[in-house]
């Protein structure tokens, strides 16, 4: 096996692949344990990466900037960013990525051993060497992971290599002073990045008020664009239902996350959190293959809408819903995938 002793991971987007990607900074550690490993990421996704017990750095693009930046100011960017690359010479760089602007990246690291995943889009693969193996077909956690097993890696089951919690949960703490500390949480989060895979609002509103009648408390989370979406679901409750969507961090997130009983959201970054926290996991699926991005593990289940209905989510309906959130709390088993 060879050896390496300052690896680049390239992934810069989005949360939820960034999450996906994980593993393979935990299995890179234990296979090299002396080397120095560092991620780049795009600054919006980079949250869950600072203080990783696995990363010795996190190069954070600004890519808010780059876009909305002039053409000098961009191309002087693009070349610091490029000289900072070379001088720290990489002897291995990993696409993860598998698109443009990431073997750009690679490319710009001048680093002779680059190789990414099997399926390499956008003309990365003139970049980086794909690597097919034998989970090619599974989910992209396994394929992600198919490239640190050609590296010389026995890794079978994936380890999310989250950074310490413990002032975030001390954030959290305050963010939900007016709940009681013995209140039952269930987090949920309406909003995803396309309208097509998103649960009807009034949906969530109704299956809040079947789990606030049983005593819960429902917390509301997502970026700050879901926000309209929070208060919405805090006006129609009234009581029993708090809005933190835009009121977190990544990390803030992930530790509220890992203090819930349960988690209850579509296709979306918090969704990937819960996987990675451990927590019980409803998951809505539409036209998303789940068996390929969707959540990881035993922990979580996911009621997909039925392809003769043209996965539309309004298919799920909220008892459907609610009624998996309750064999979830209880402990029942159910199928991984269920068809709503």
């Amino acid at each position: 096996m060879k050896q390496y002793r300052n690896i680049l991971i390239v992934r810069l987007s989005s949360l939820g692949d960034v999450i996906h990607v994980m593993p393979c900074a935990h299995a890179l550690r234990e296979l090299y344990p002396t080397a120095r490993i560092t991620w780049i990421a795009e600054k919006n996704f980079a949250g869950l990466l600072l203080g990783s017990p696995v990363l010795d750095e996190v190069i954070q693009i600004d890519l808010d900037y780059l876009r909305s930046a002039s053409l000098f100011d961009g191309i002087n960017y693009l070349r610091t960013l490029k000289k900072d690359l070379r001088m720290r010479q990489f002897d291995l760089v990993l696409d993860l990525h598998g698109i443009f602007k990431s073997a750009f990246v690679v490319w710009m690291t001048g680093c002779r051993e680059r190789f990414g995943r099997a399926i390499m889009r956008e003309g990365s693969w003139l970049v980086s060497k794909a690597v097919s193996g034998a989970r090619t077909k599974d989910h992209v956690i396994q394929q992600y992971l198919d490239v640190i097993r050609f590296l010389g890696s026995s890794v079978v089951n994936p380890t999310f290599p989250l950074p310490d919690l413990t002032r975030e949960k001390q954030r959290v703490k305050h963010l939900l002073a007016n709940c009681s500390p013995s209140a039952k949480r269930i987090v949920v989060a309406p909003g995803t990045s396309k309208a097509n895979k998103e649960w009807p609002l009034s949906h969530f509103a109704l299956l809040s008020r079947m789990l606030r009648q049983d005593g819960w408390t429902i917390v509301v989370v997502g970026a700050s664009g879901d926000a309209a979406k929070g208060r919405f679901l805090a006006e129609q409750a009234e009581t029993g239902v708090v809005d933190l969507t835009g009121k977190t961090t990544l990390k803030e997130l992930a530790a509220l996350l890992s203090d819930a009983a349960l988690f209850v959201g579509g296709d979306t970054g918090p969704l990937h959190i819960a996987v990675a926290v451990g927590i019980p996991i409803v998951s809505l699926y539409g036209p998303t293959r789940p068996a390929l991005t969707g959540p990881y593990g035993p922990q979580a289940v996911v009621l997909r809408a039925p392809e003769e209905a043209g996965f539309l989510m309004a298919a799920i309906t909220p008892q459907e819903v609610y009624h998996a959130c309750k064999r979830q709390l209880s402990g029942q088993k159910m199928d991984k995938v269920e068809s709503a």
